[in-house]
């Protein structure tokens, strides 16, 4: 119950607005406001930053999840 209590506070704001960055195209926007919420805790935050990385969405910081895997076997 917290942790619902805890999510529907300003940061439950953030994550309203990544989703619109995301329904709009603004896929950097979205994967850099989900990044910043992830790294505070928050779950589905970090499984939406990693699905945009995961389907190659967000080339945000300069990087594809294609250059993230060929970086891994390397």
């Amino acid at each position: 119950m917290f942790k619902n209590v805890a999510e529907r506070g300003k940061w439950g704001e953030k994550l309203m607005e990544a989703h619109i960055h995301y329904r709009e195209g603004r896929l950097d926007e979205a994967f850099l406001t989900y990044t910043l919420l992830a790294e505070l805790g928050y779950e589905v935050a970090q499984s939406n930053a990693a699905f945009l990385l995961d389907k190659g969405m967000s080339l945000e910081f300069g990087f594809s999840c294609s250059r993230v895997k060929q970086s891994r076997t390397a």
